[in-house]
């Protein structure tokens, strides 16, 4: 059984998958029966059925539901604490890789830089800077060693496009005006080569993997992401890479950028080789601007330094102050 979660508000008929950004719109592309509004009905095909239950959870789910406590946010004080007892007094949290990130630049006083993509909206050509990055980031994450120039515009940059709201042909050739140099760029690089050749090859992985466990009765905390690319080399070990689209104008914001990202390579490094089992010794950020690869130290020392910097600030955060509260929920 494969179960869809979402709002039914938001079937919406689309002209091709590419441009499909939910599940909810894939289903009425590739279902006709569901083009004409969410119905209940069982749709039969030679070996599957499918069926859309409006504003129902099926029974074997509302089982399962009162034990899944973490993403419940405590309308106050006395519901959190509530909620820890139910809990036998060990919550558990769980913070995103981006937020140690900004966590840690905090602790070292680094200039905070945060800004949200907007969701589906339409609107012409002009996007401001961090969507473009956006959708270079998604055409770069998708991209393997079997695409030409002409997938890559006609259907991986549709894609991305259509994440933030573009649809049309116009925006397409004026998207590929001004992000096809750094696309070629990256395709022709060194690095995407060794990508095309590793044994295994991961794109835009989520994962989640358990930090700490239980630190003076504050429960246990777990991390998750999405790692941009990762590769098994023919030598048995790993590569991890994050693409980084800033536009930068100095050596020294270089050297900004790669010190605040630091630790997010090695927090990624720490899930591969904690879920997928391969030794990590290499990890670093693609710098789409200037085509360069800049490697960030991965070995176990630098993770240990790591790793006690953040045992320090995840024991004397308070984690019950309403603005955190808000942050770890969010």
């Amino acid at each position: 059984m494969l179960v869809f979660s979402g709002a039914a508000a938001s079937f919406s008929e689309k002209s091709s998958i590419e441009e499909c950004s939910n599940w909810f719109d894939w289903l009425p592309l590739l279902v006709p029966e569901l083009r004409d509004g969410v119905s209940e009905q069982v749709v039969m095909r030679q070996d599957w059925r499918l069926q859309v239950r409006v504003g129902e959870m099926p029974s074997q789910f509302q089982r399962v539901t009162p034990k899944i406590r973490v993403m419940e946010k405590p309308e106050s004080r006395y519901r959190a604490r509530q909620l820890d007892k139910e809990s036998n007094n060990v919550p558990n949290r769980i913070w995103s890789v981006s937020e140690w990130v900004e966590r840690l630049a905090d602790e070292q006083g680094t200039k905070r830089s945060r800004e949200e993509i907007p969701y589906r909206v339409q609107r012409k050509n002009s996007l401001e800077a961090y969507e473009w990055g956006h959708v270079l980031h998604r055409v770069l994450e998708h991209l393997q060693s079997d695409h030409d120039l002409e997938y890559v515009r006609e259907h991986l940059l549709k894609m991305a496009l259509a994440s933030v709201g573009l649809t049309s042909q116009e925006a397409r050739v004026f998207a590929w005006e001004k992000l096809g140099a750094e696309i070629v760029t990256y395709m022709n690089s060194d690095l995407h080569k060794e990508c095309c050749q590793g044994k295994r090859i991961y794109s835009e992985m989520p994962f989640a993997v358990r930090l700490f466990e239980d630190v003076q009765e504050r429960g246990t905390l777990s991390l998750n992401g999405v790692i941009d690319k990762v590769w098994l080399r023919a030598d048995g070990k790993a590569t991890v890479v994050d693409f980084k689209t800033h536009k930068y104008k100095s050596a020294t914001q270089v050297k900004r950028i790669v010190e605040k990202y630091t630790p997010q390579l090695q927090l990624y490094a720490y899930a591969v080789e904690k879920l997928l089992h391969w030794r990590v010794d290499r990890a670093g950020l693609y710098m789409t601007a200037t085509g360069s690869y800049m490697e960030v130290p991965c070995d176990l020392q630098a993770r240990e330094d790591l790793w006690k910097k953040m045992q320090i600030l995840w024991t004397k955060t308070d984690s019950r102050s309403e603005e955190k509260e808000k942050r770890l929920f969010s």
